[in-house]
């Protein structure tokens, strides 16, 4: 039996300008990324304040921290996206397999998802952020004692 090699497709001639700012948005990132690197190595050398000086000093490292945790994800979205560009298979919808709006790629070009599949997928969000926050069971909200009898 004879099986057919995947196909591998060149990189479509219209990404090349969404190419372009993916690799724009990742120097950018990556600037700003060691420059607040460099910035919280002078923070911790300076010298320790009053109480309040402290407590400012140390929200703004965990601000710091955290913004850099979501540049570092954005900067992985980023290189998945290169390489599905590289691949072939950029601008698919990787929960439908339908072709993603041009507009929405041009708007957010490390998008993985069609506006369909995000709407679908925040709305579950949603949906199980609010059950997490009614501390209810599924069980509890679903079935009455009258049900179980």
């Amino acid at each position: 039996m004879v099986t057919k090699a995947k196909r591998v497709e060149k990189p479509a001639r219209g990404y090349k300008v969404i190419k372009k700012k993916l690799l724009q948005t990742k120097e950018e990132l990556l600037t700003d990324i060691s420059s607040s690197i460099k910035t919280e190595s002078n923070v911790l050398r300076s010298d320790i304040g009053d109480l309040y000086d402290l407590a400012s000093r140390e929200r703004e490292r965990e601000l710091s921290l955290l913004l850099g945790e979501k540049d570092r994800n954005k900067l992985a979205q980023i290189d998945l996206a290169l390489h599905r560009i590289e691949d072939g298979s950029y601008g698919v919808c990787e929960s439908c397999g339908e072709k993603i709006a041009k507009a929405r790629l041009l708007a957010l070009p490390f998008t993985q998802l069609c506006i369909a599949c995000k709407a679908a997928e925040e709305k579950t969000v949603a949906l199980e952020s609010k059950y997490e926050e009614e501390g209810g069971s599924y069980r509890d909200s679903v079935f009455t004692e009258e049900d179980e009898s």
